[in-house]
């Protein structure tokens, strides 16, 4: 106890100080933090990339799916039109010896078919004019300078088919030199619808602006909403431009351009189809073959030729537009009264 008490008392020792970094260690410490706060945001620099780049391709979907639900939804329109018809017994109506209803139901198979065909696309706006002439150059040449004053589409070429041996003189066709026209001659006196065929049998371009050669242009603008009105209705036949009797009293809108439809005439199976002008497309015309075919046929419950086709087509489900603006305003204005070609 007492040798305890004489051992030397040990001085408590006093705690360390901690060591400050030195000025080049805390740089080094920052830089760590700086790279690492670089890492996270290039990490989260690249995920909004690819979120990005998946919202793009899921736009890119999304319109391709929208352009493909319309192109469904104008295929389901001809559908009902054509296949309820199909239905019903074809191979009992068809053995029946009548060509103008087998032609009908032809036409509605062809209908059919023509759903699953790329030409359903839009978007080639190239026009043939076709003018049907006989021996009334000087109407022609007025019909043809006030189509040329009026027309603004870009891109339409002229046939002009003359059904008779004597052609244009030069000084008509000298009036038009510059322009994009086909001069066709059909040999000889065969008349209207066979000229017709023969003029549609050069044609190339998705639609027709079919007109005869005495008509006066009015206003402009017609072509481009003609081709609007039929890009948005496929069962559309075709859309005038000359007012008259006949026409619902409904405006309707299509891309933009205003028309109206056409009534369907029961008695007189009337349902739009007409040789003045107006826009048409090639497809349709292909759709039932020479118009001669069906005009010569001598079938349906219709007389002239333009009402045996407006009723073959209306048996299907097509009908016609007239285009409508400012309160019917006349596109065209006819000059040929008195000069009736027989």
């Amino acid at each position: 106890m007492i040798g305890n008490l004489l051992r030397p008392t040990r001085k408590a020792s006093r705690p360390t100080e901690p060591r400050q970094p030195s000025a080049a260690e805390r740089l080094d410490h920052e830089r760590s933090k700086v790279a690492k706060l670089k890492a996270r945001l290039e990490a989260e620099r690249a995920r909004v990339d690819g979120l990005n780049a998946a919202l793009s391709t899921l736009w890119a979907e999304r319109k391709a799916l929208g352009q493909r639900y319309e192109q469904l939804r104008k295929q389901l329109r001809w559908h009902w039109a054509a296949y309820p018809e199909a239905r019903s017994n074809w191979k009992a109506r068809g053995a029946k010896t009548d060509p103008f209803a087998d032609r009908a139901l032809m036409l509605k198979a062809r209908l059919v078919d023509l759903m699953a065909s790329s030409e359903f696309a839009v978007g080639d706006r190239r026009v043939t004019a076709v003018v049907t002439s006989c021996q009334r150059h000087d109407l022609l040449e007025q019909t043809l300078k006030s189509f040329f004053e009026a027309d603004t589409h870009p891109d339409t070429k002229v046939i002009v088919v003359e059904d008779g041996e004597r052609d244009p003189d030069d000084g008509v066709k000298a009036a038009f030199a510059d322009r994009p026209i086909e001069w066709i001659n059909t040999g000889g006196r065969v008349g209207q619808i066979r000229a017709i065929d023969l003029a549609y049998s050069r044609v190339e371009t998705p639609y027709i602006f079919h007109l005869e050669d005495d008509w006066r242009f009015l206003r402009p603008g017609f072509m481009e909403k003609s081709i609007a009105i039929l890009e948005g209705e496929p069962l559309c036949l075709q859309v005038a431009l000359r007012a008259a009797a006949g026409w619902e009293p409904v405006d309707r809108t299509t891309n933009g351009a205003s028309w109206r439809p056409v009534k369907r005439d029961v008695e007189i199976f009337w349902h739009g189809f007409t040789f003045n002008p107006g826009l048409r497309r090639l497809r349709d015309y292909r759709l039932v073959g020479r118009y001669a075919d069906v005009a010569e046929s001598g079938r349906g419950k219709a007389g002239t030729a333009e009402a045996q086709l407006s009723e073959l087509y209306g048996s299907v489900g097509y009908f016609a537009a007239l285009l409508w603006e400012d309160d019917g305003a006349a596109f065209v204005g006819h000059i040929g009264r008195g000069r009736h070609v027989t």
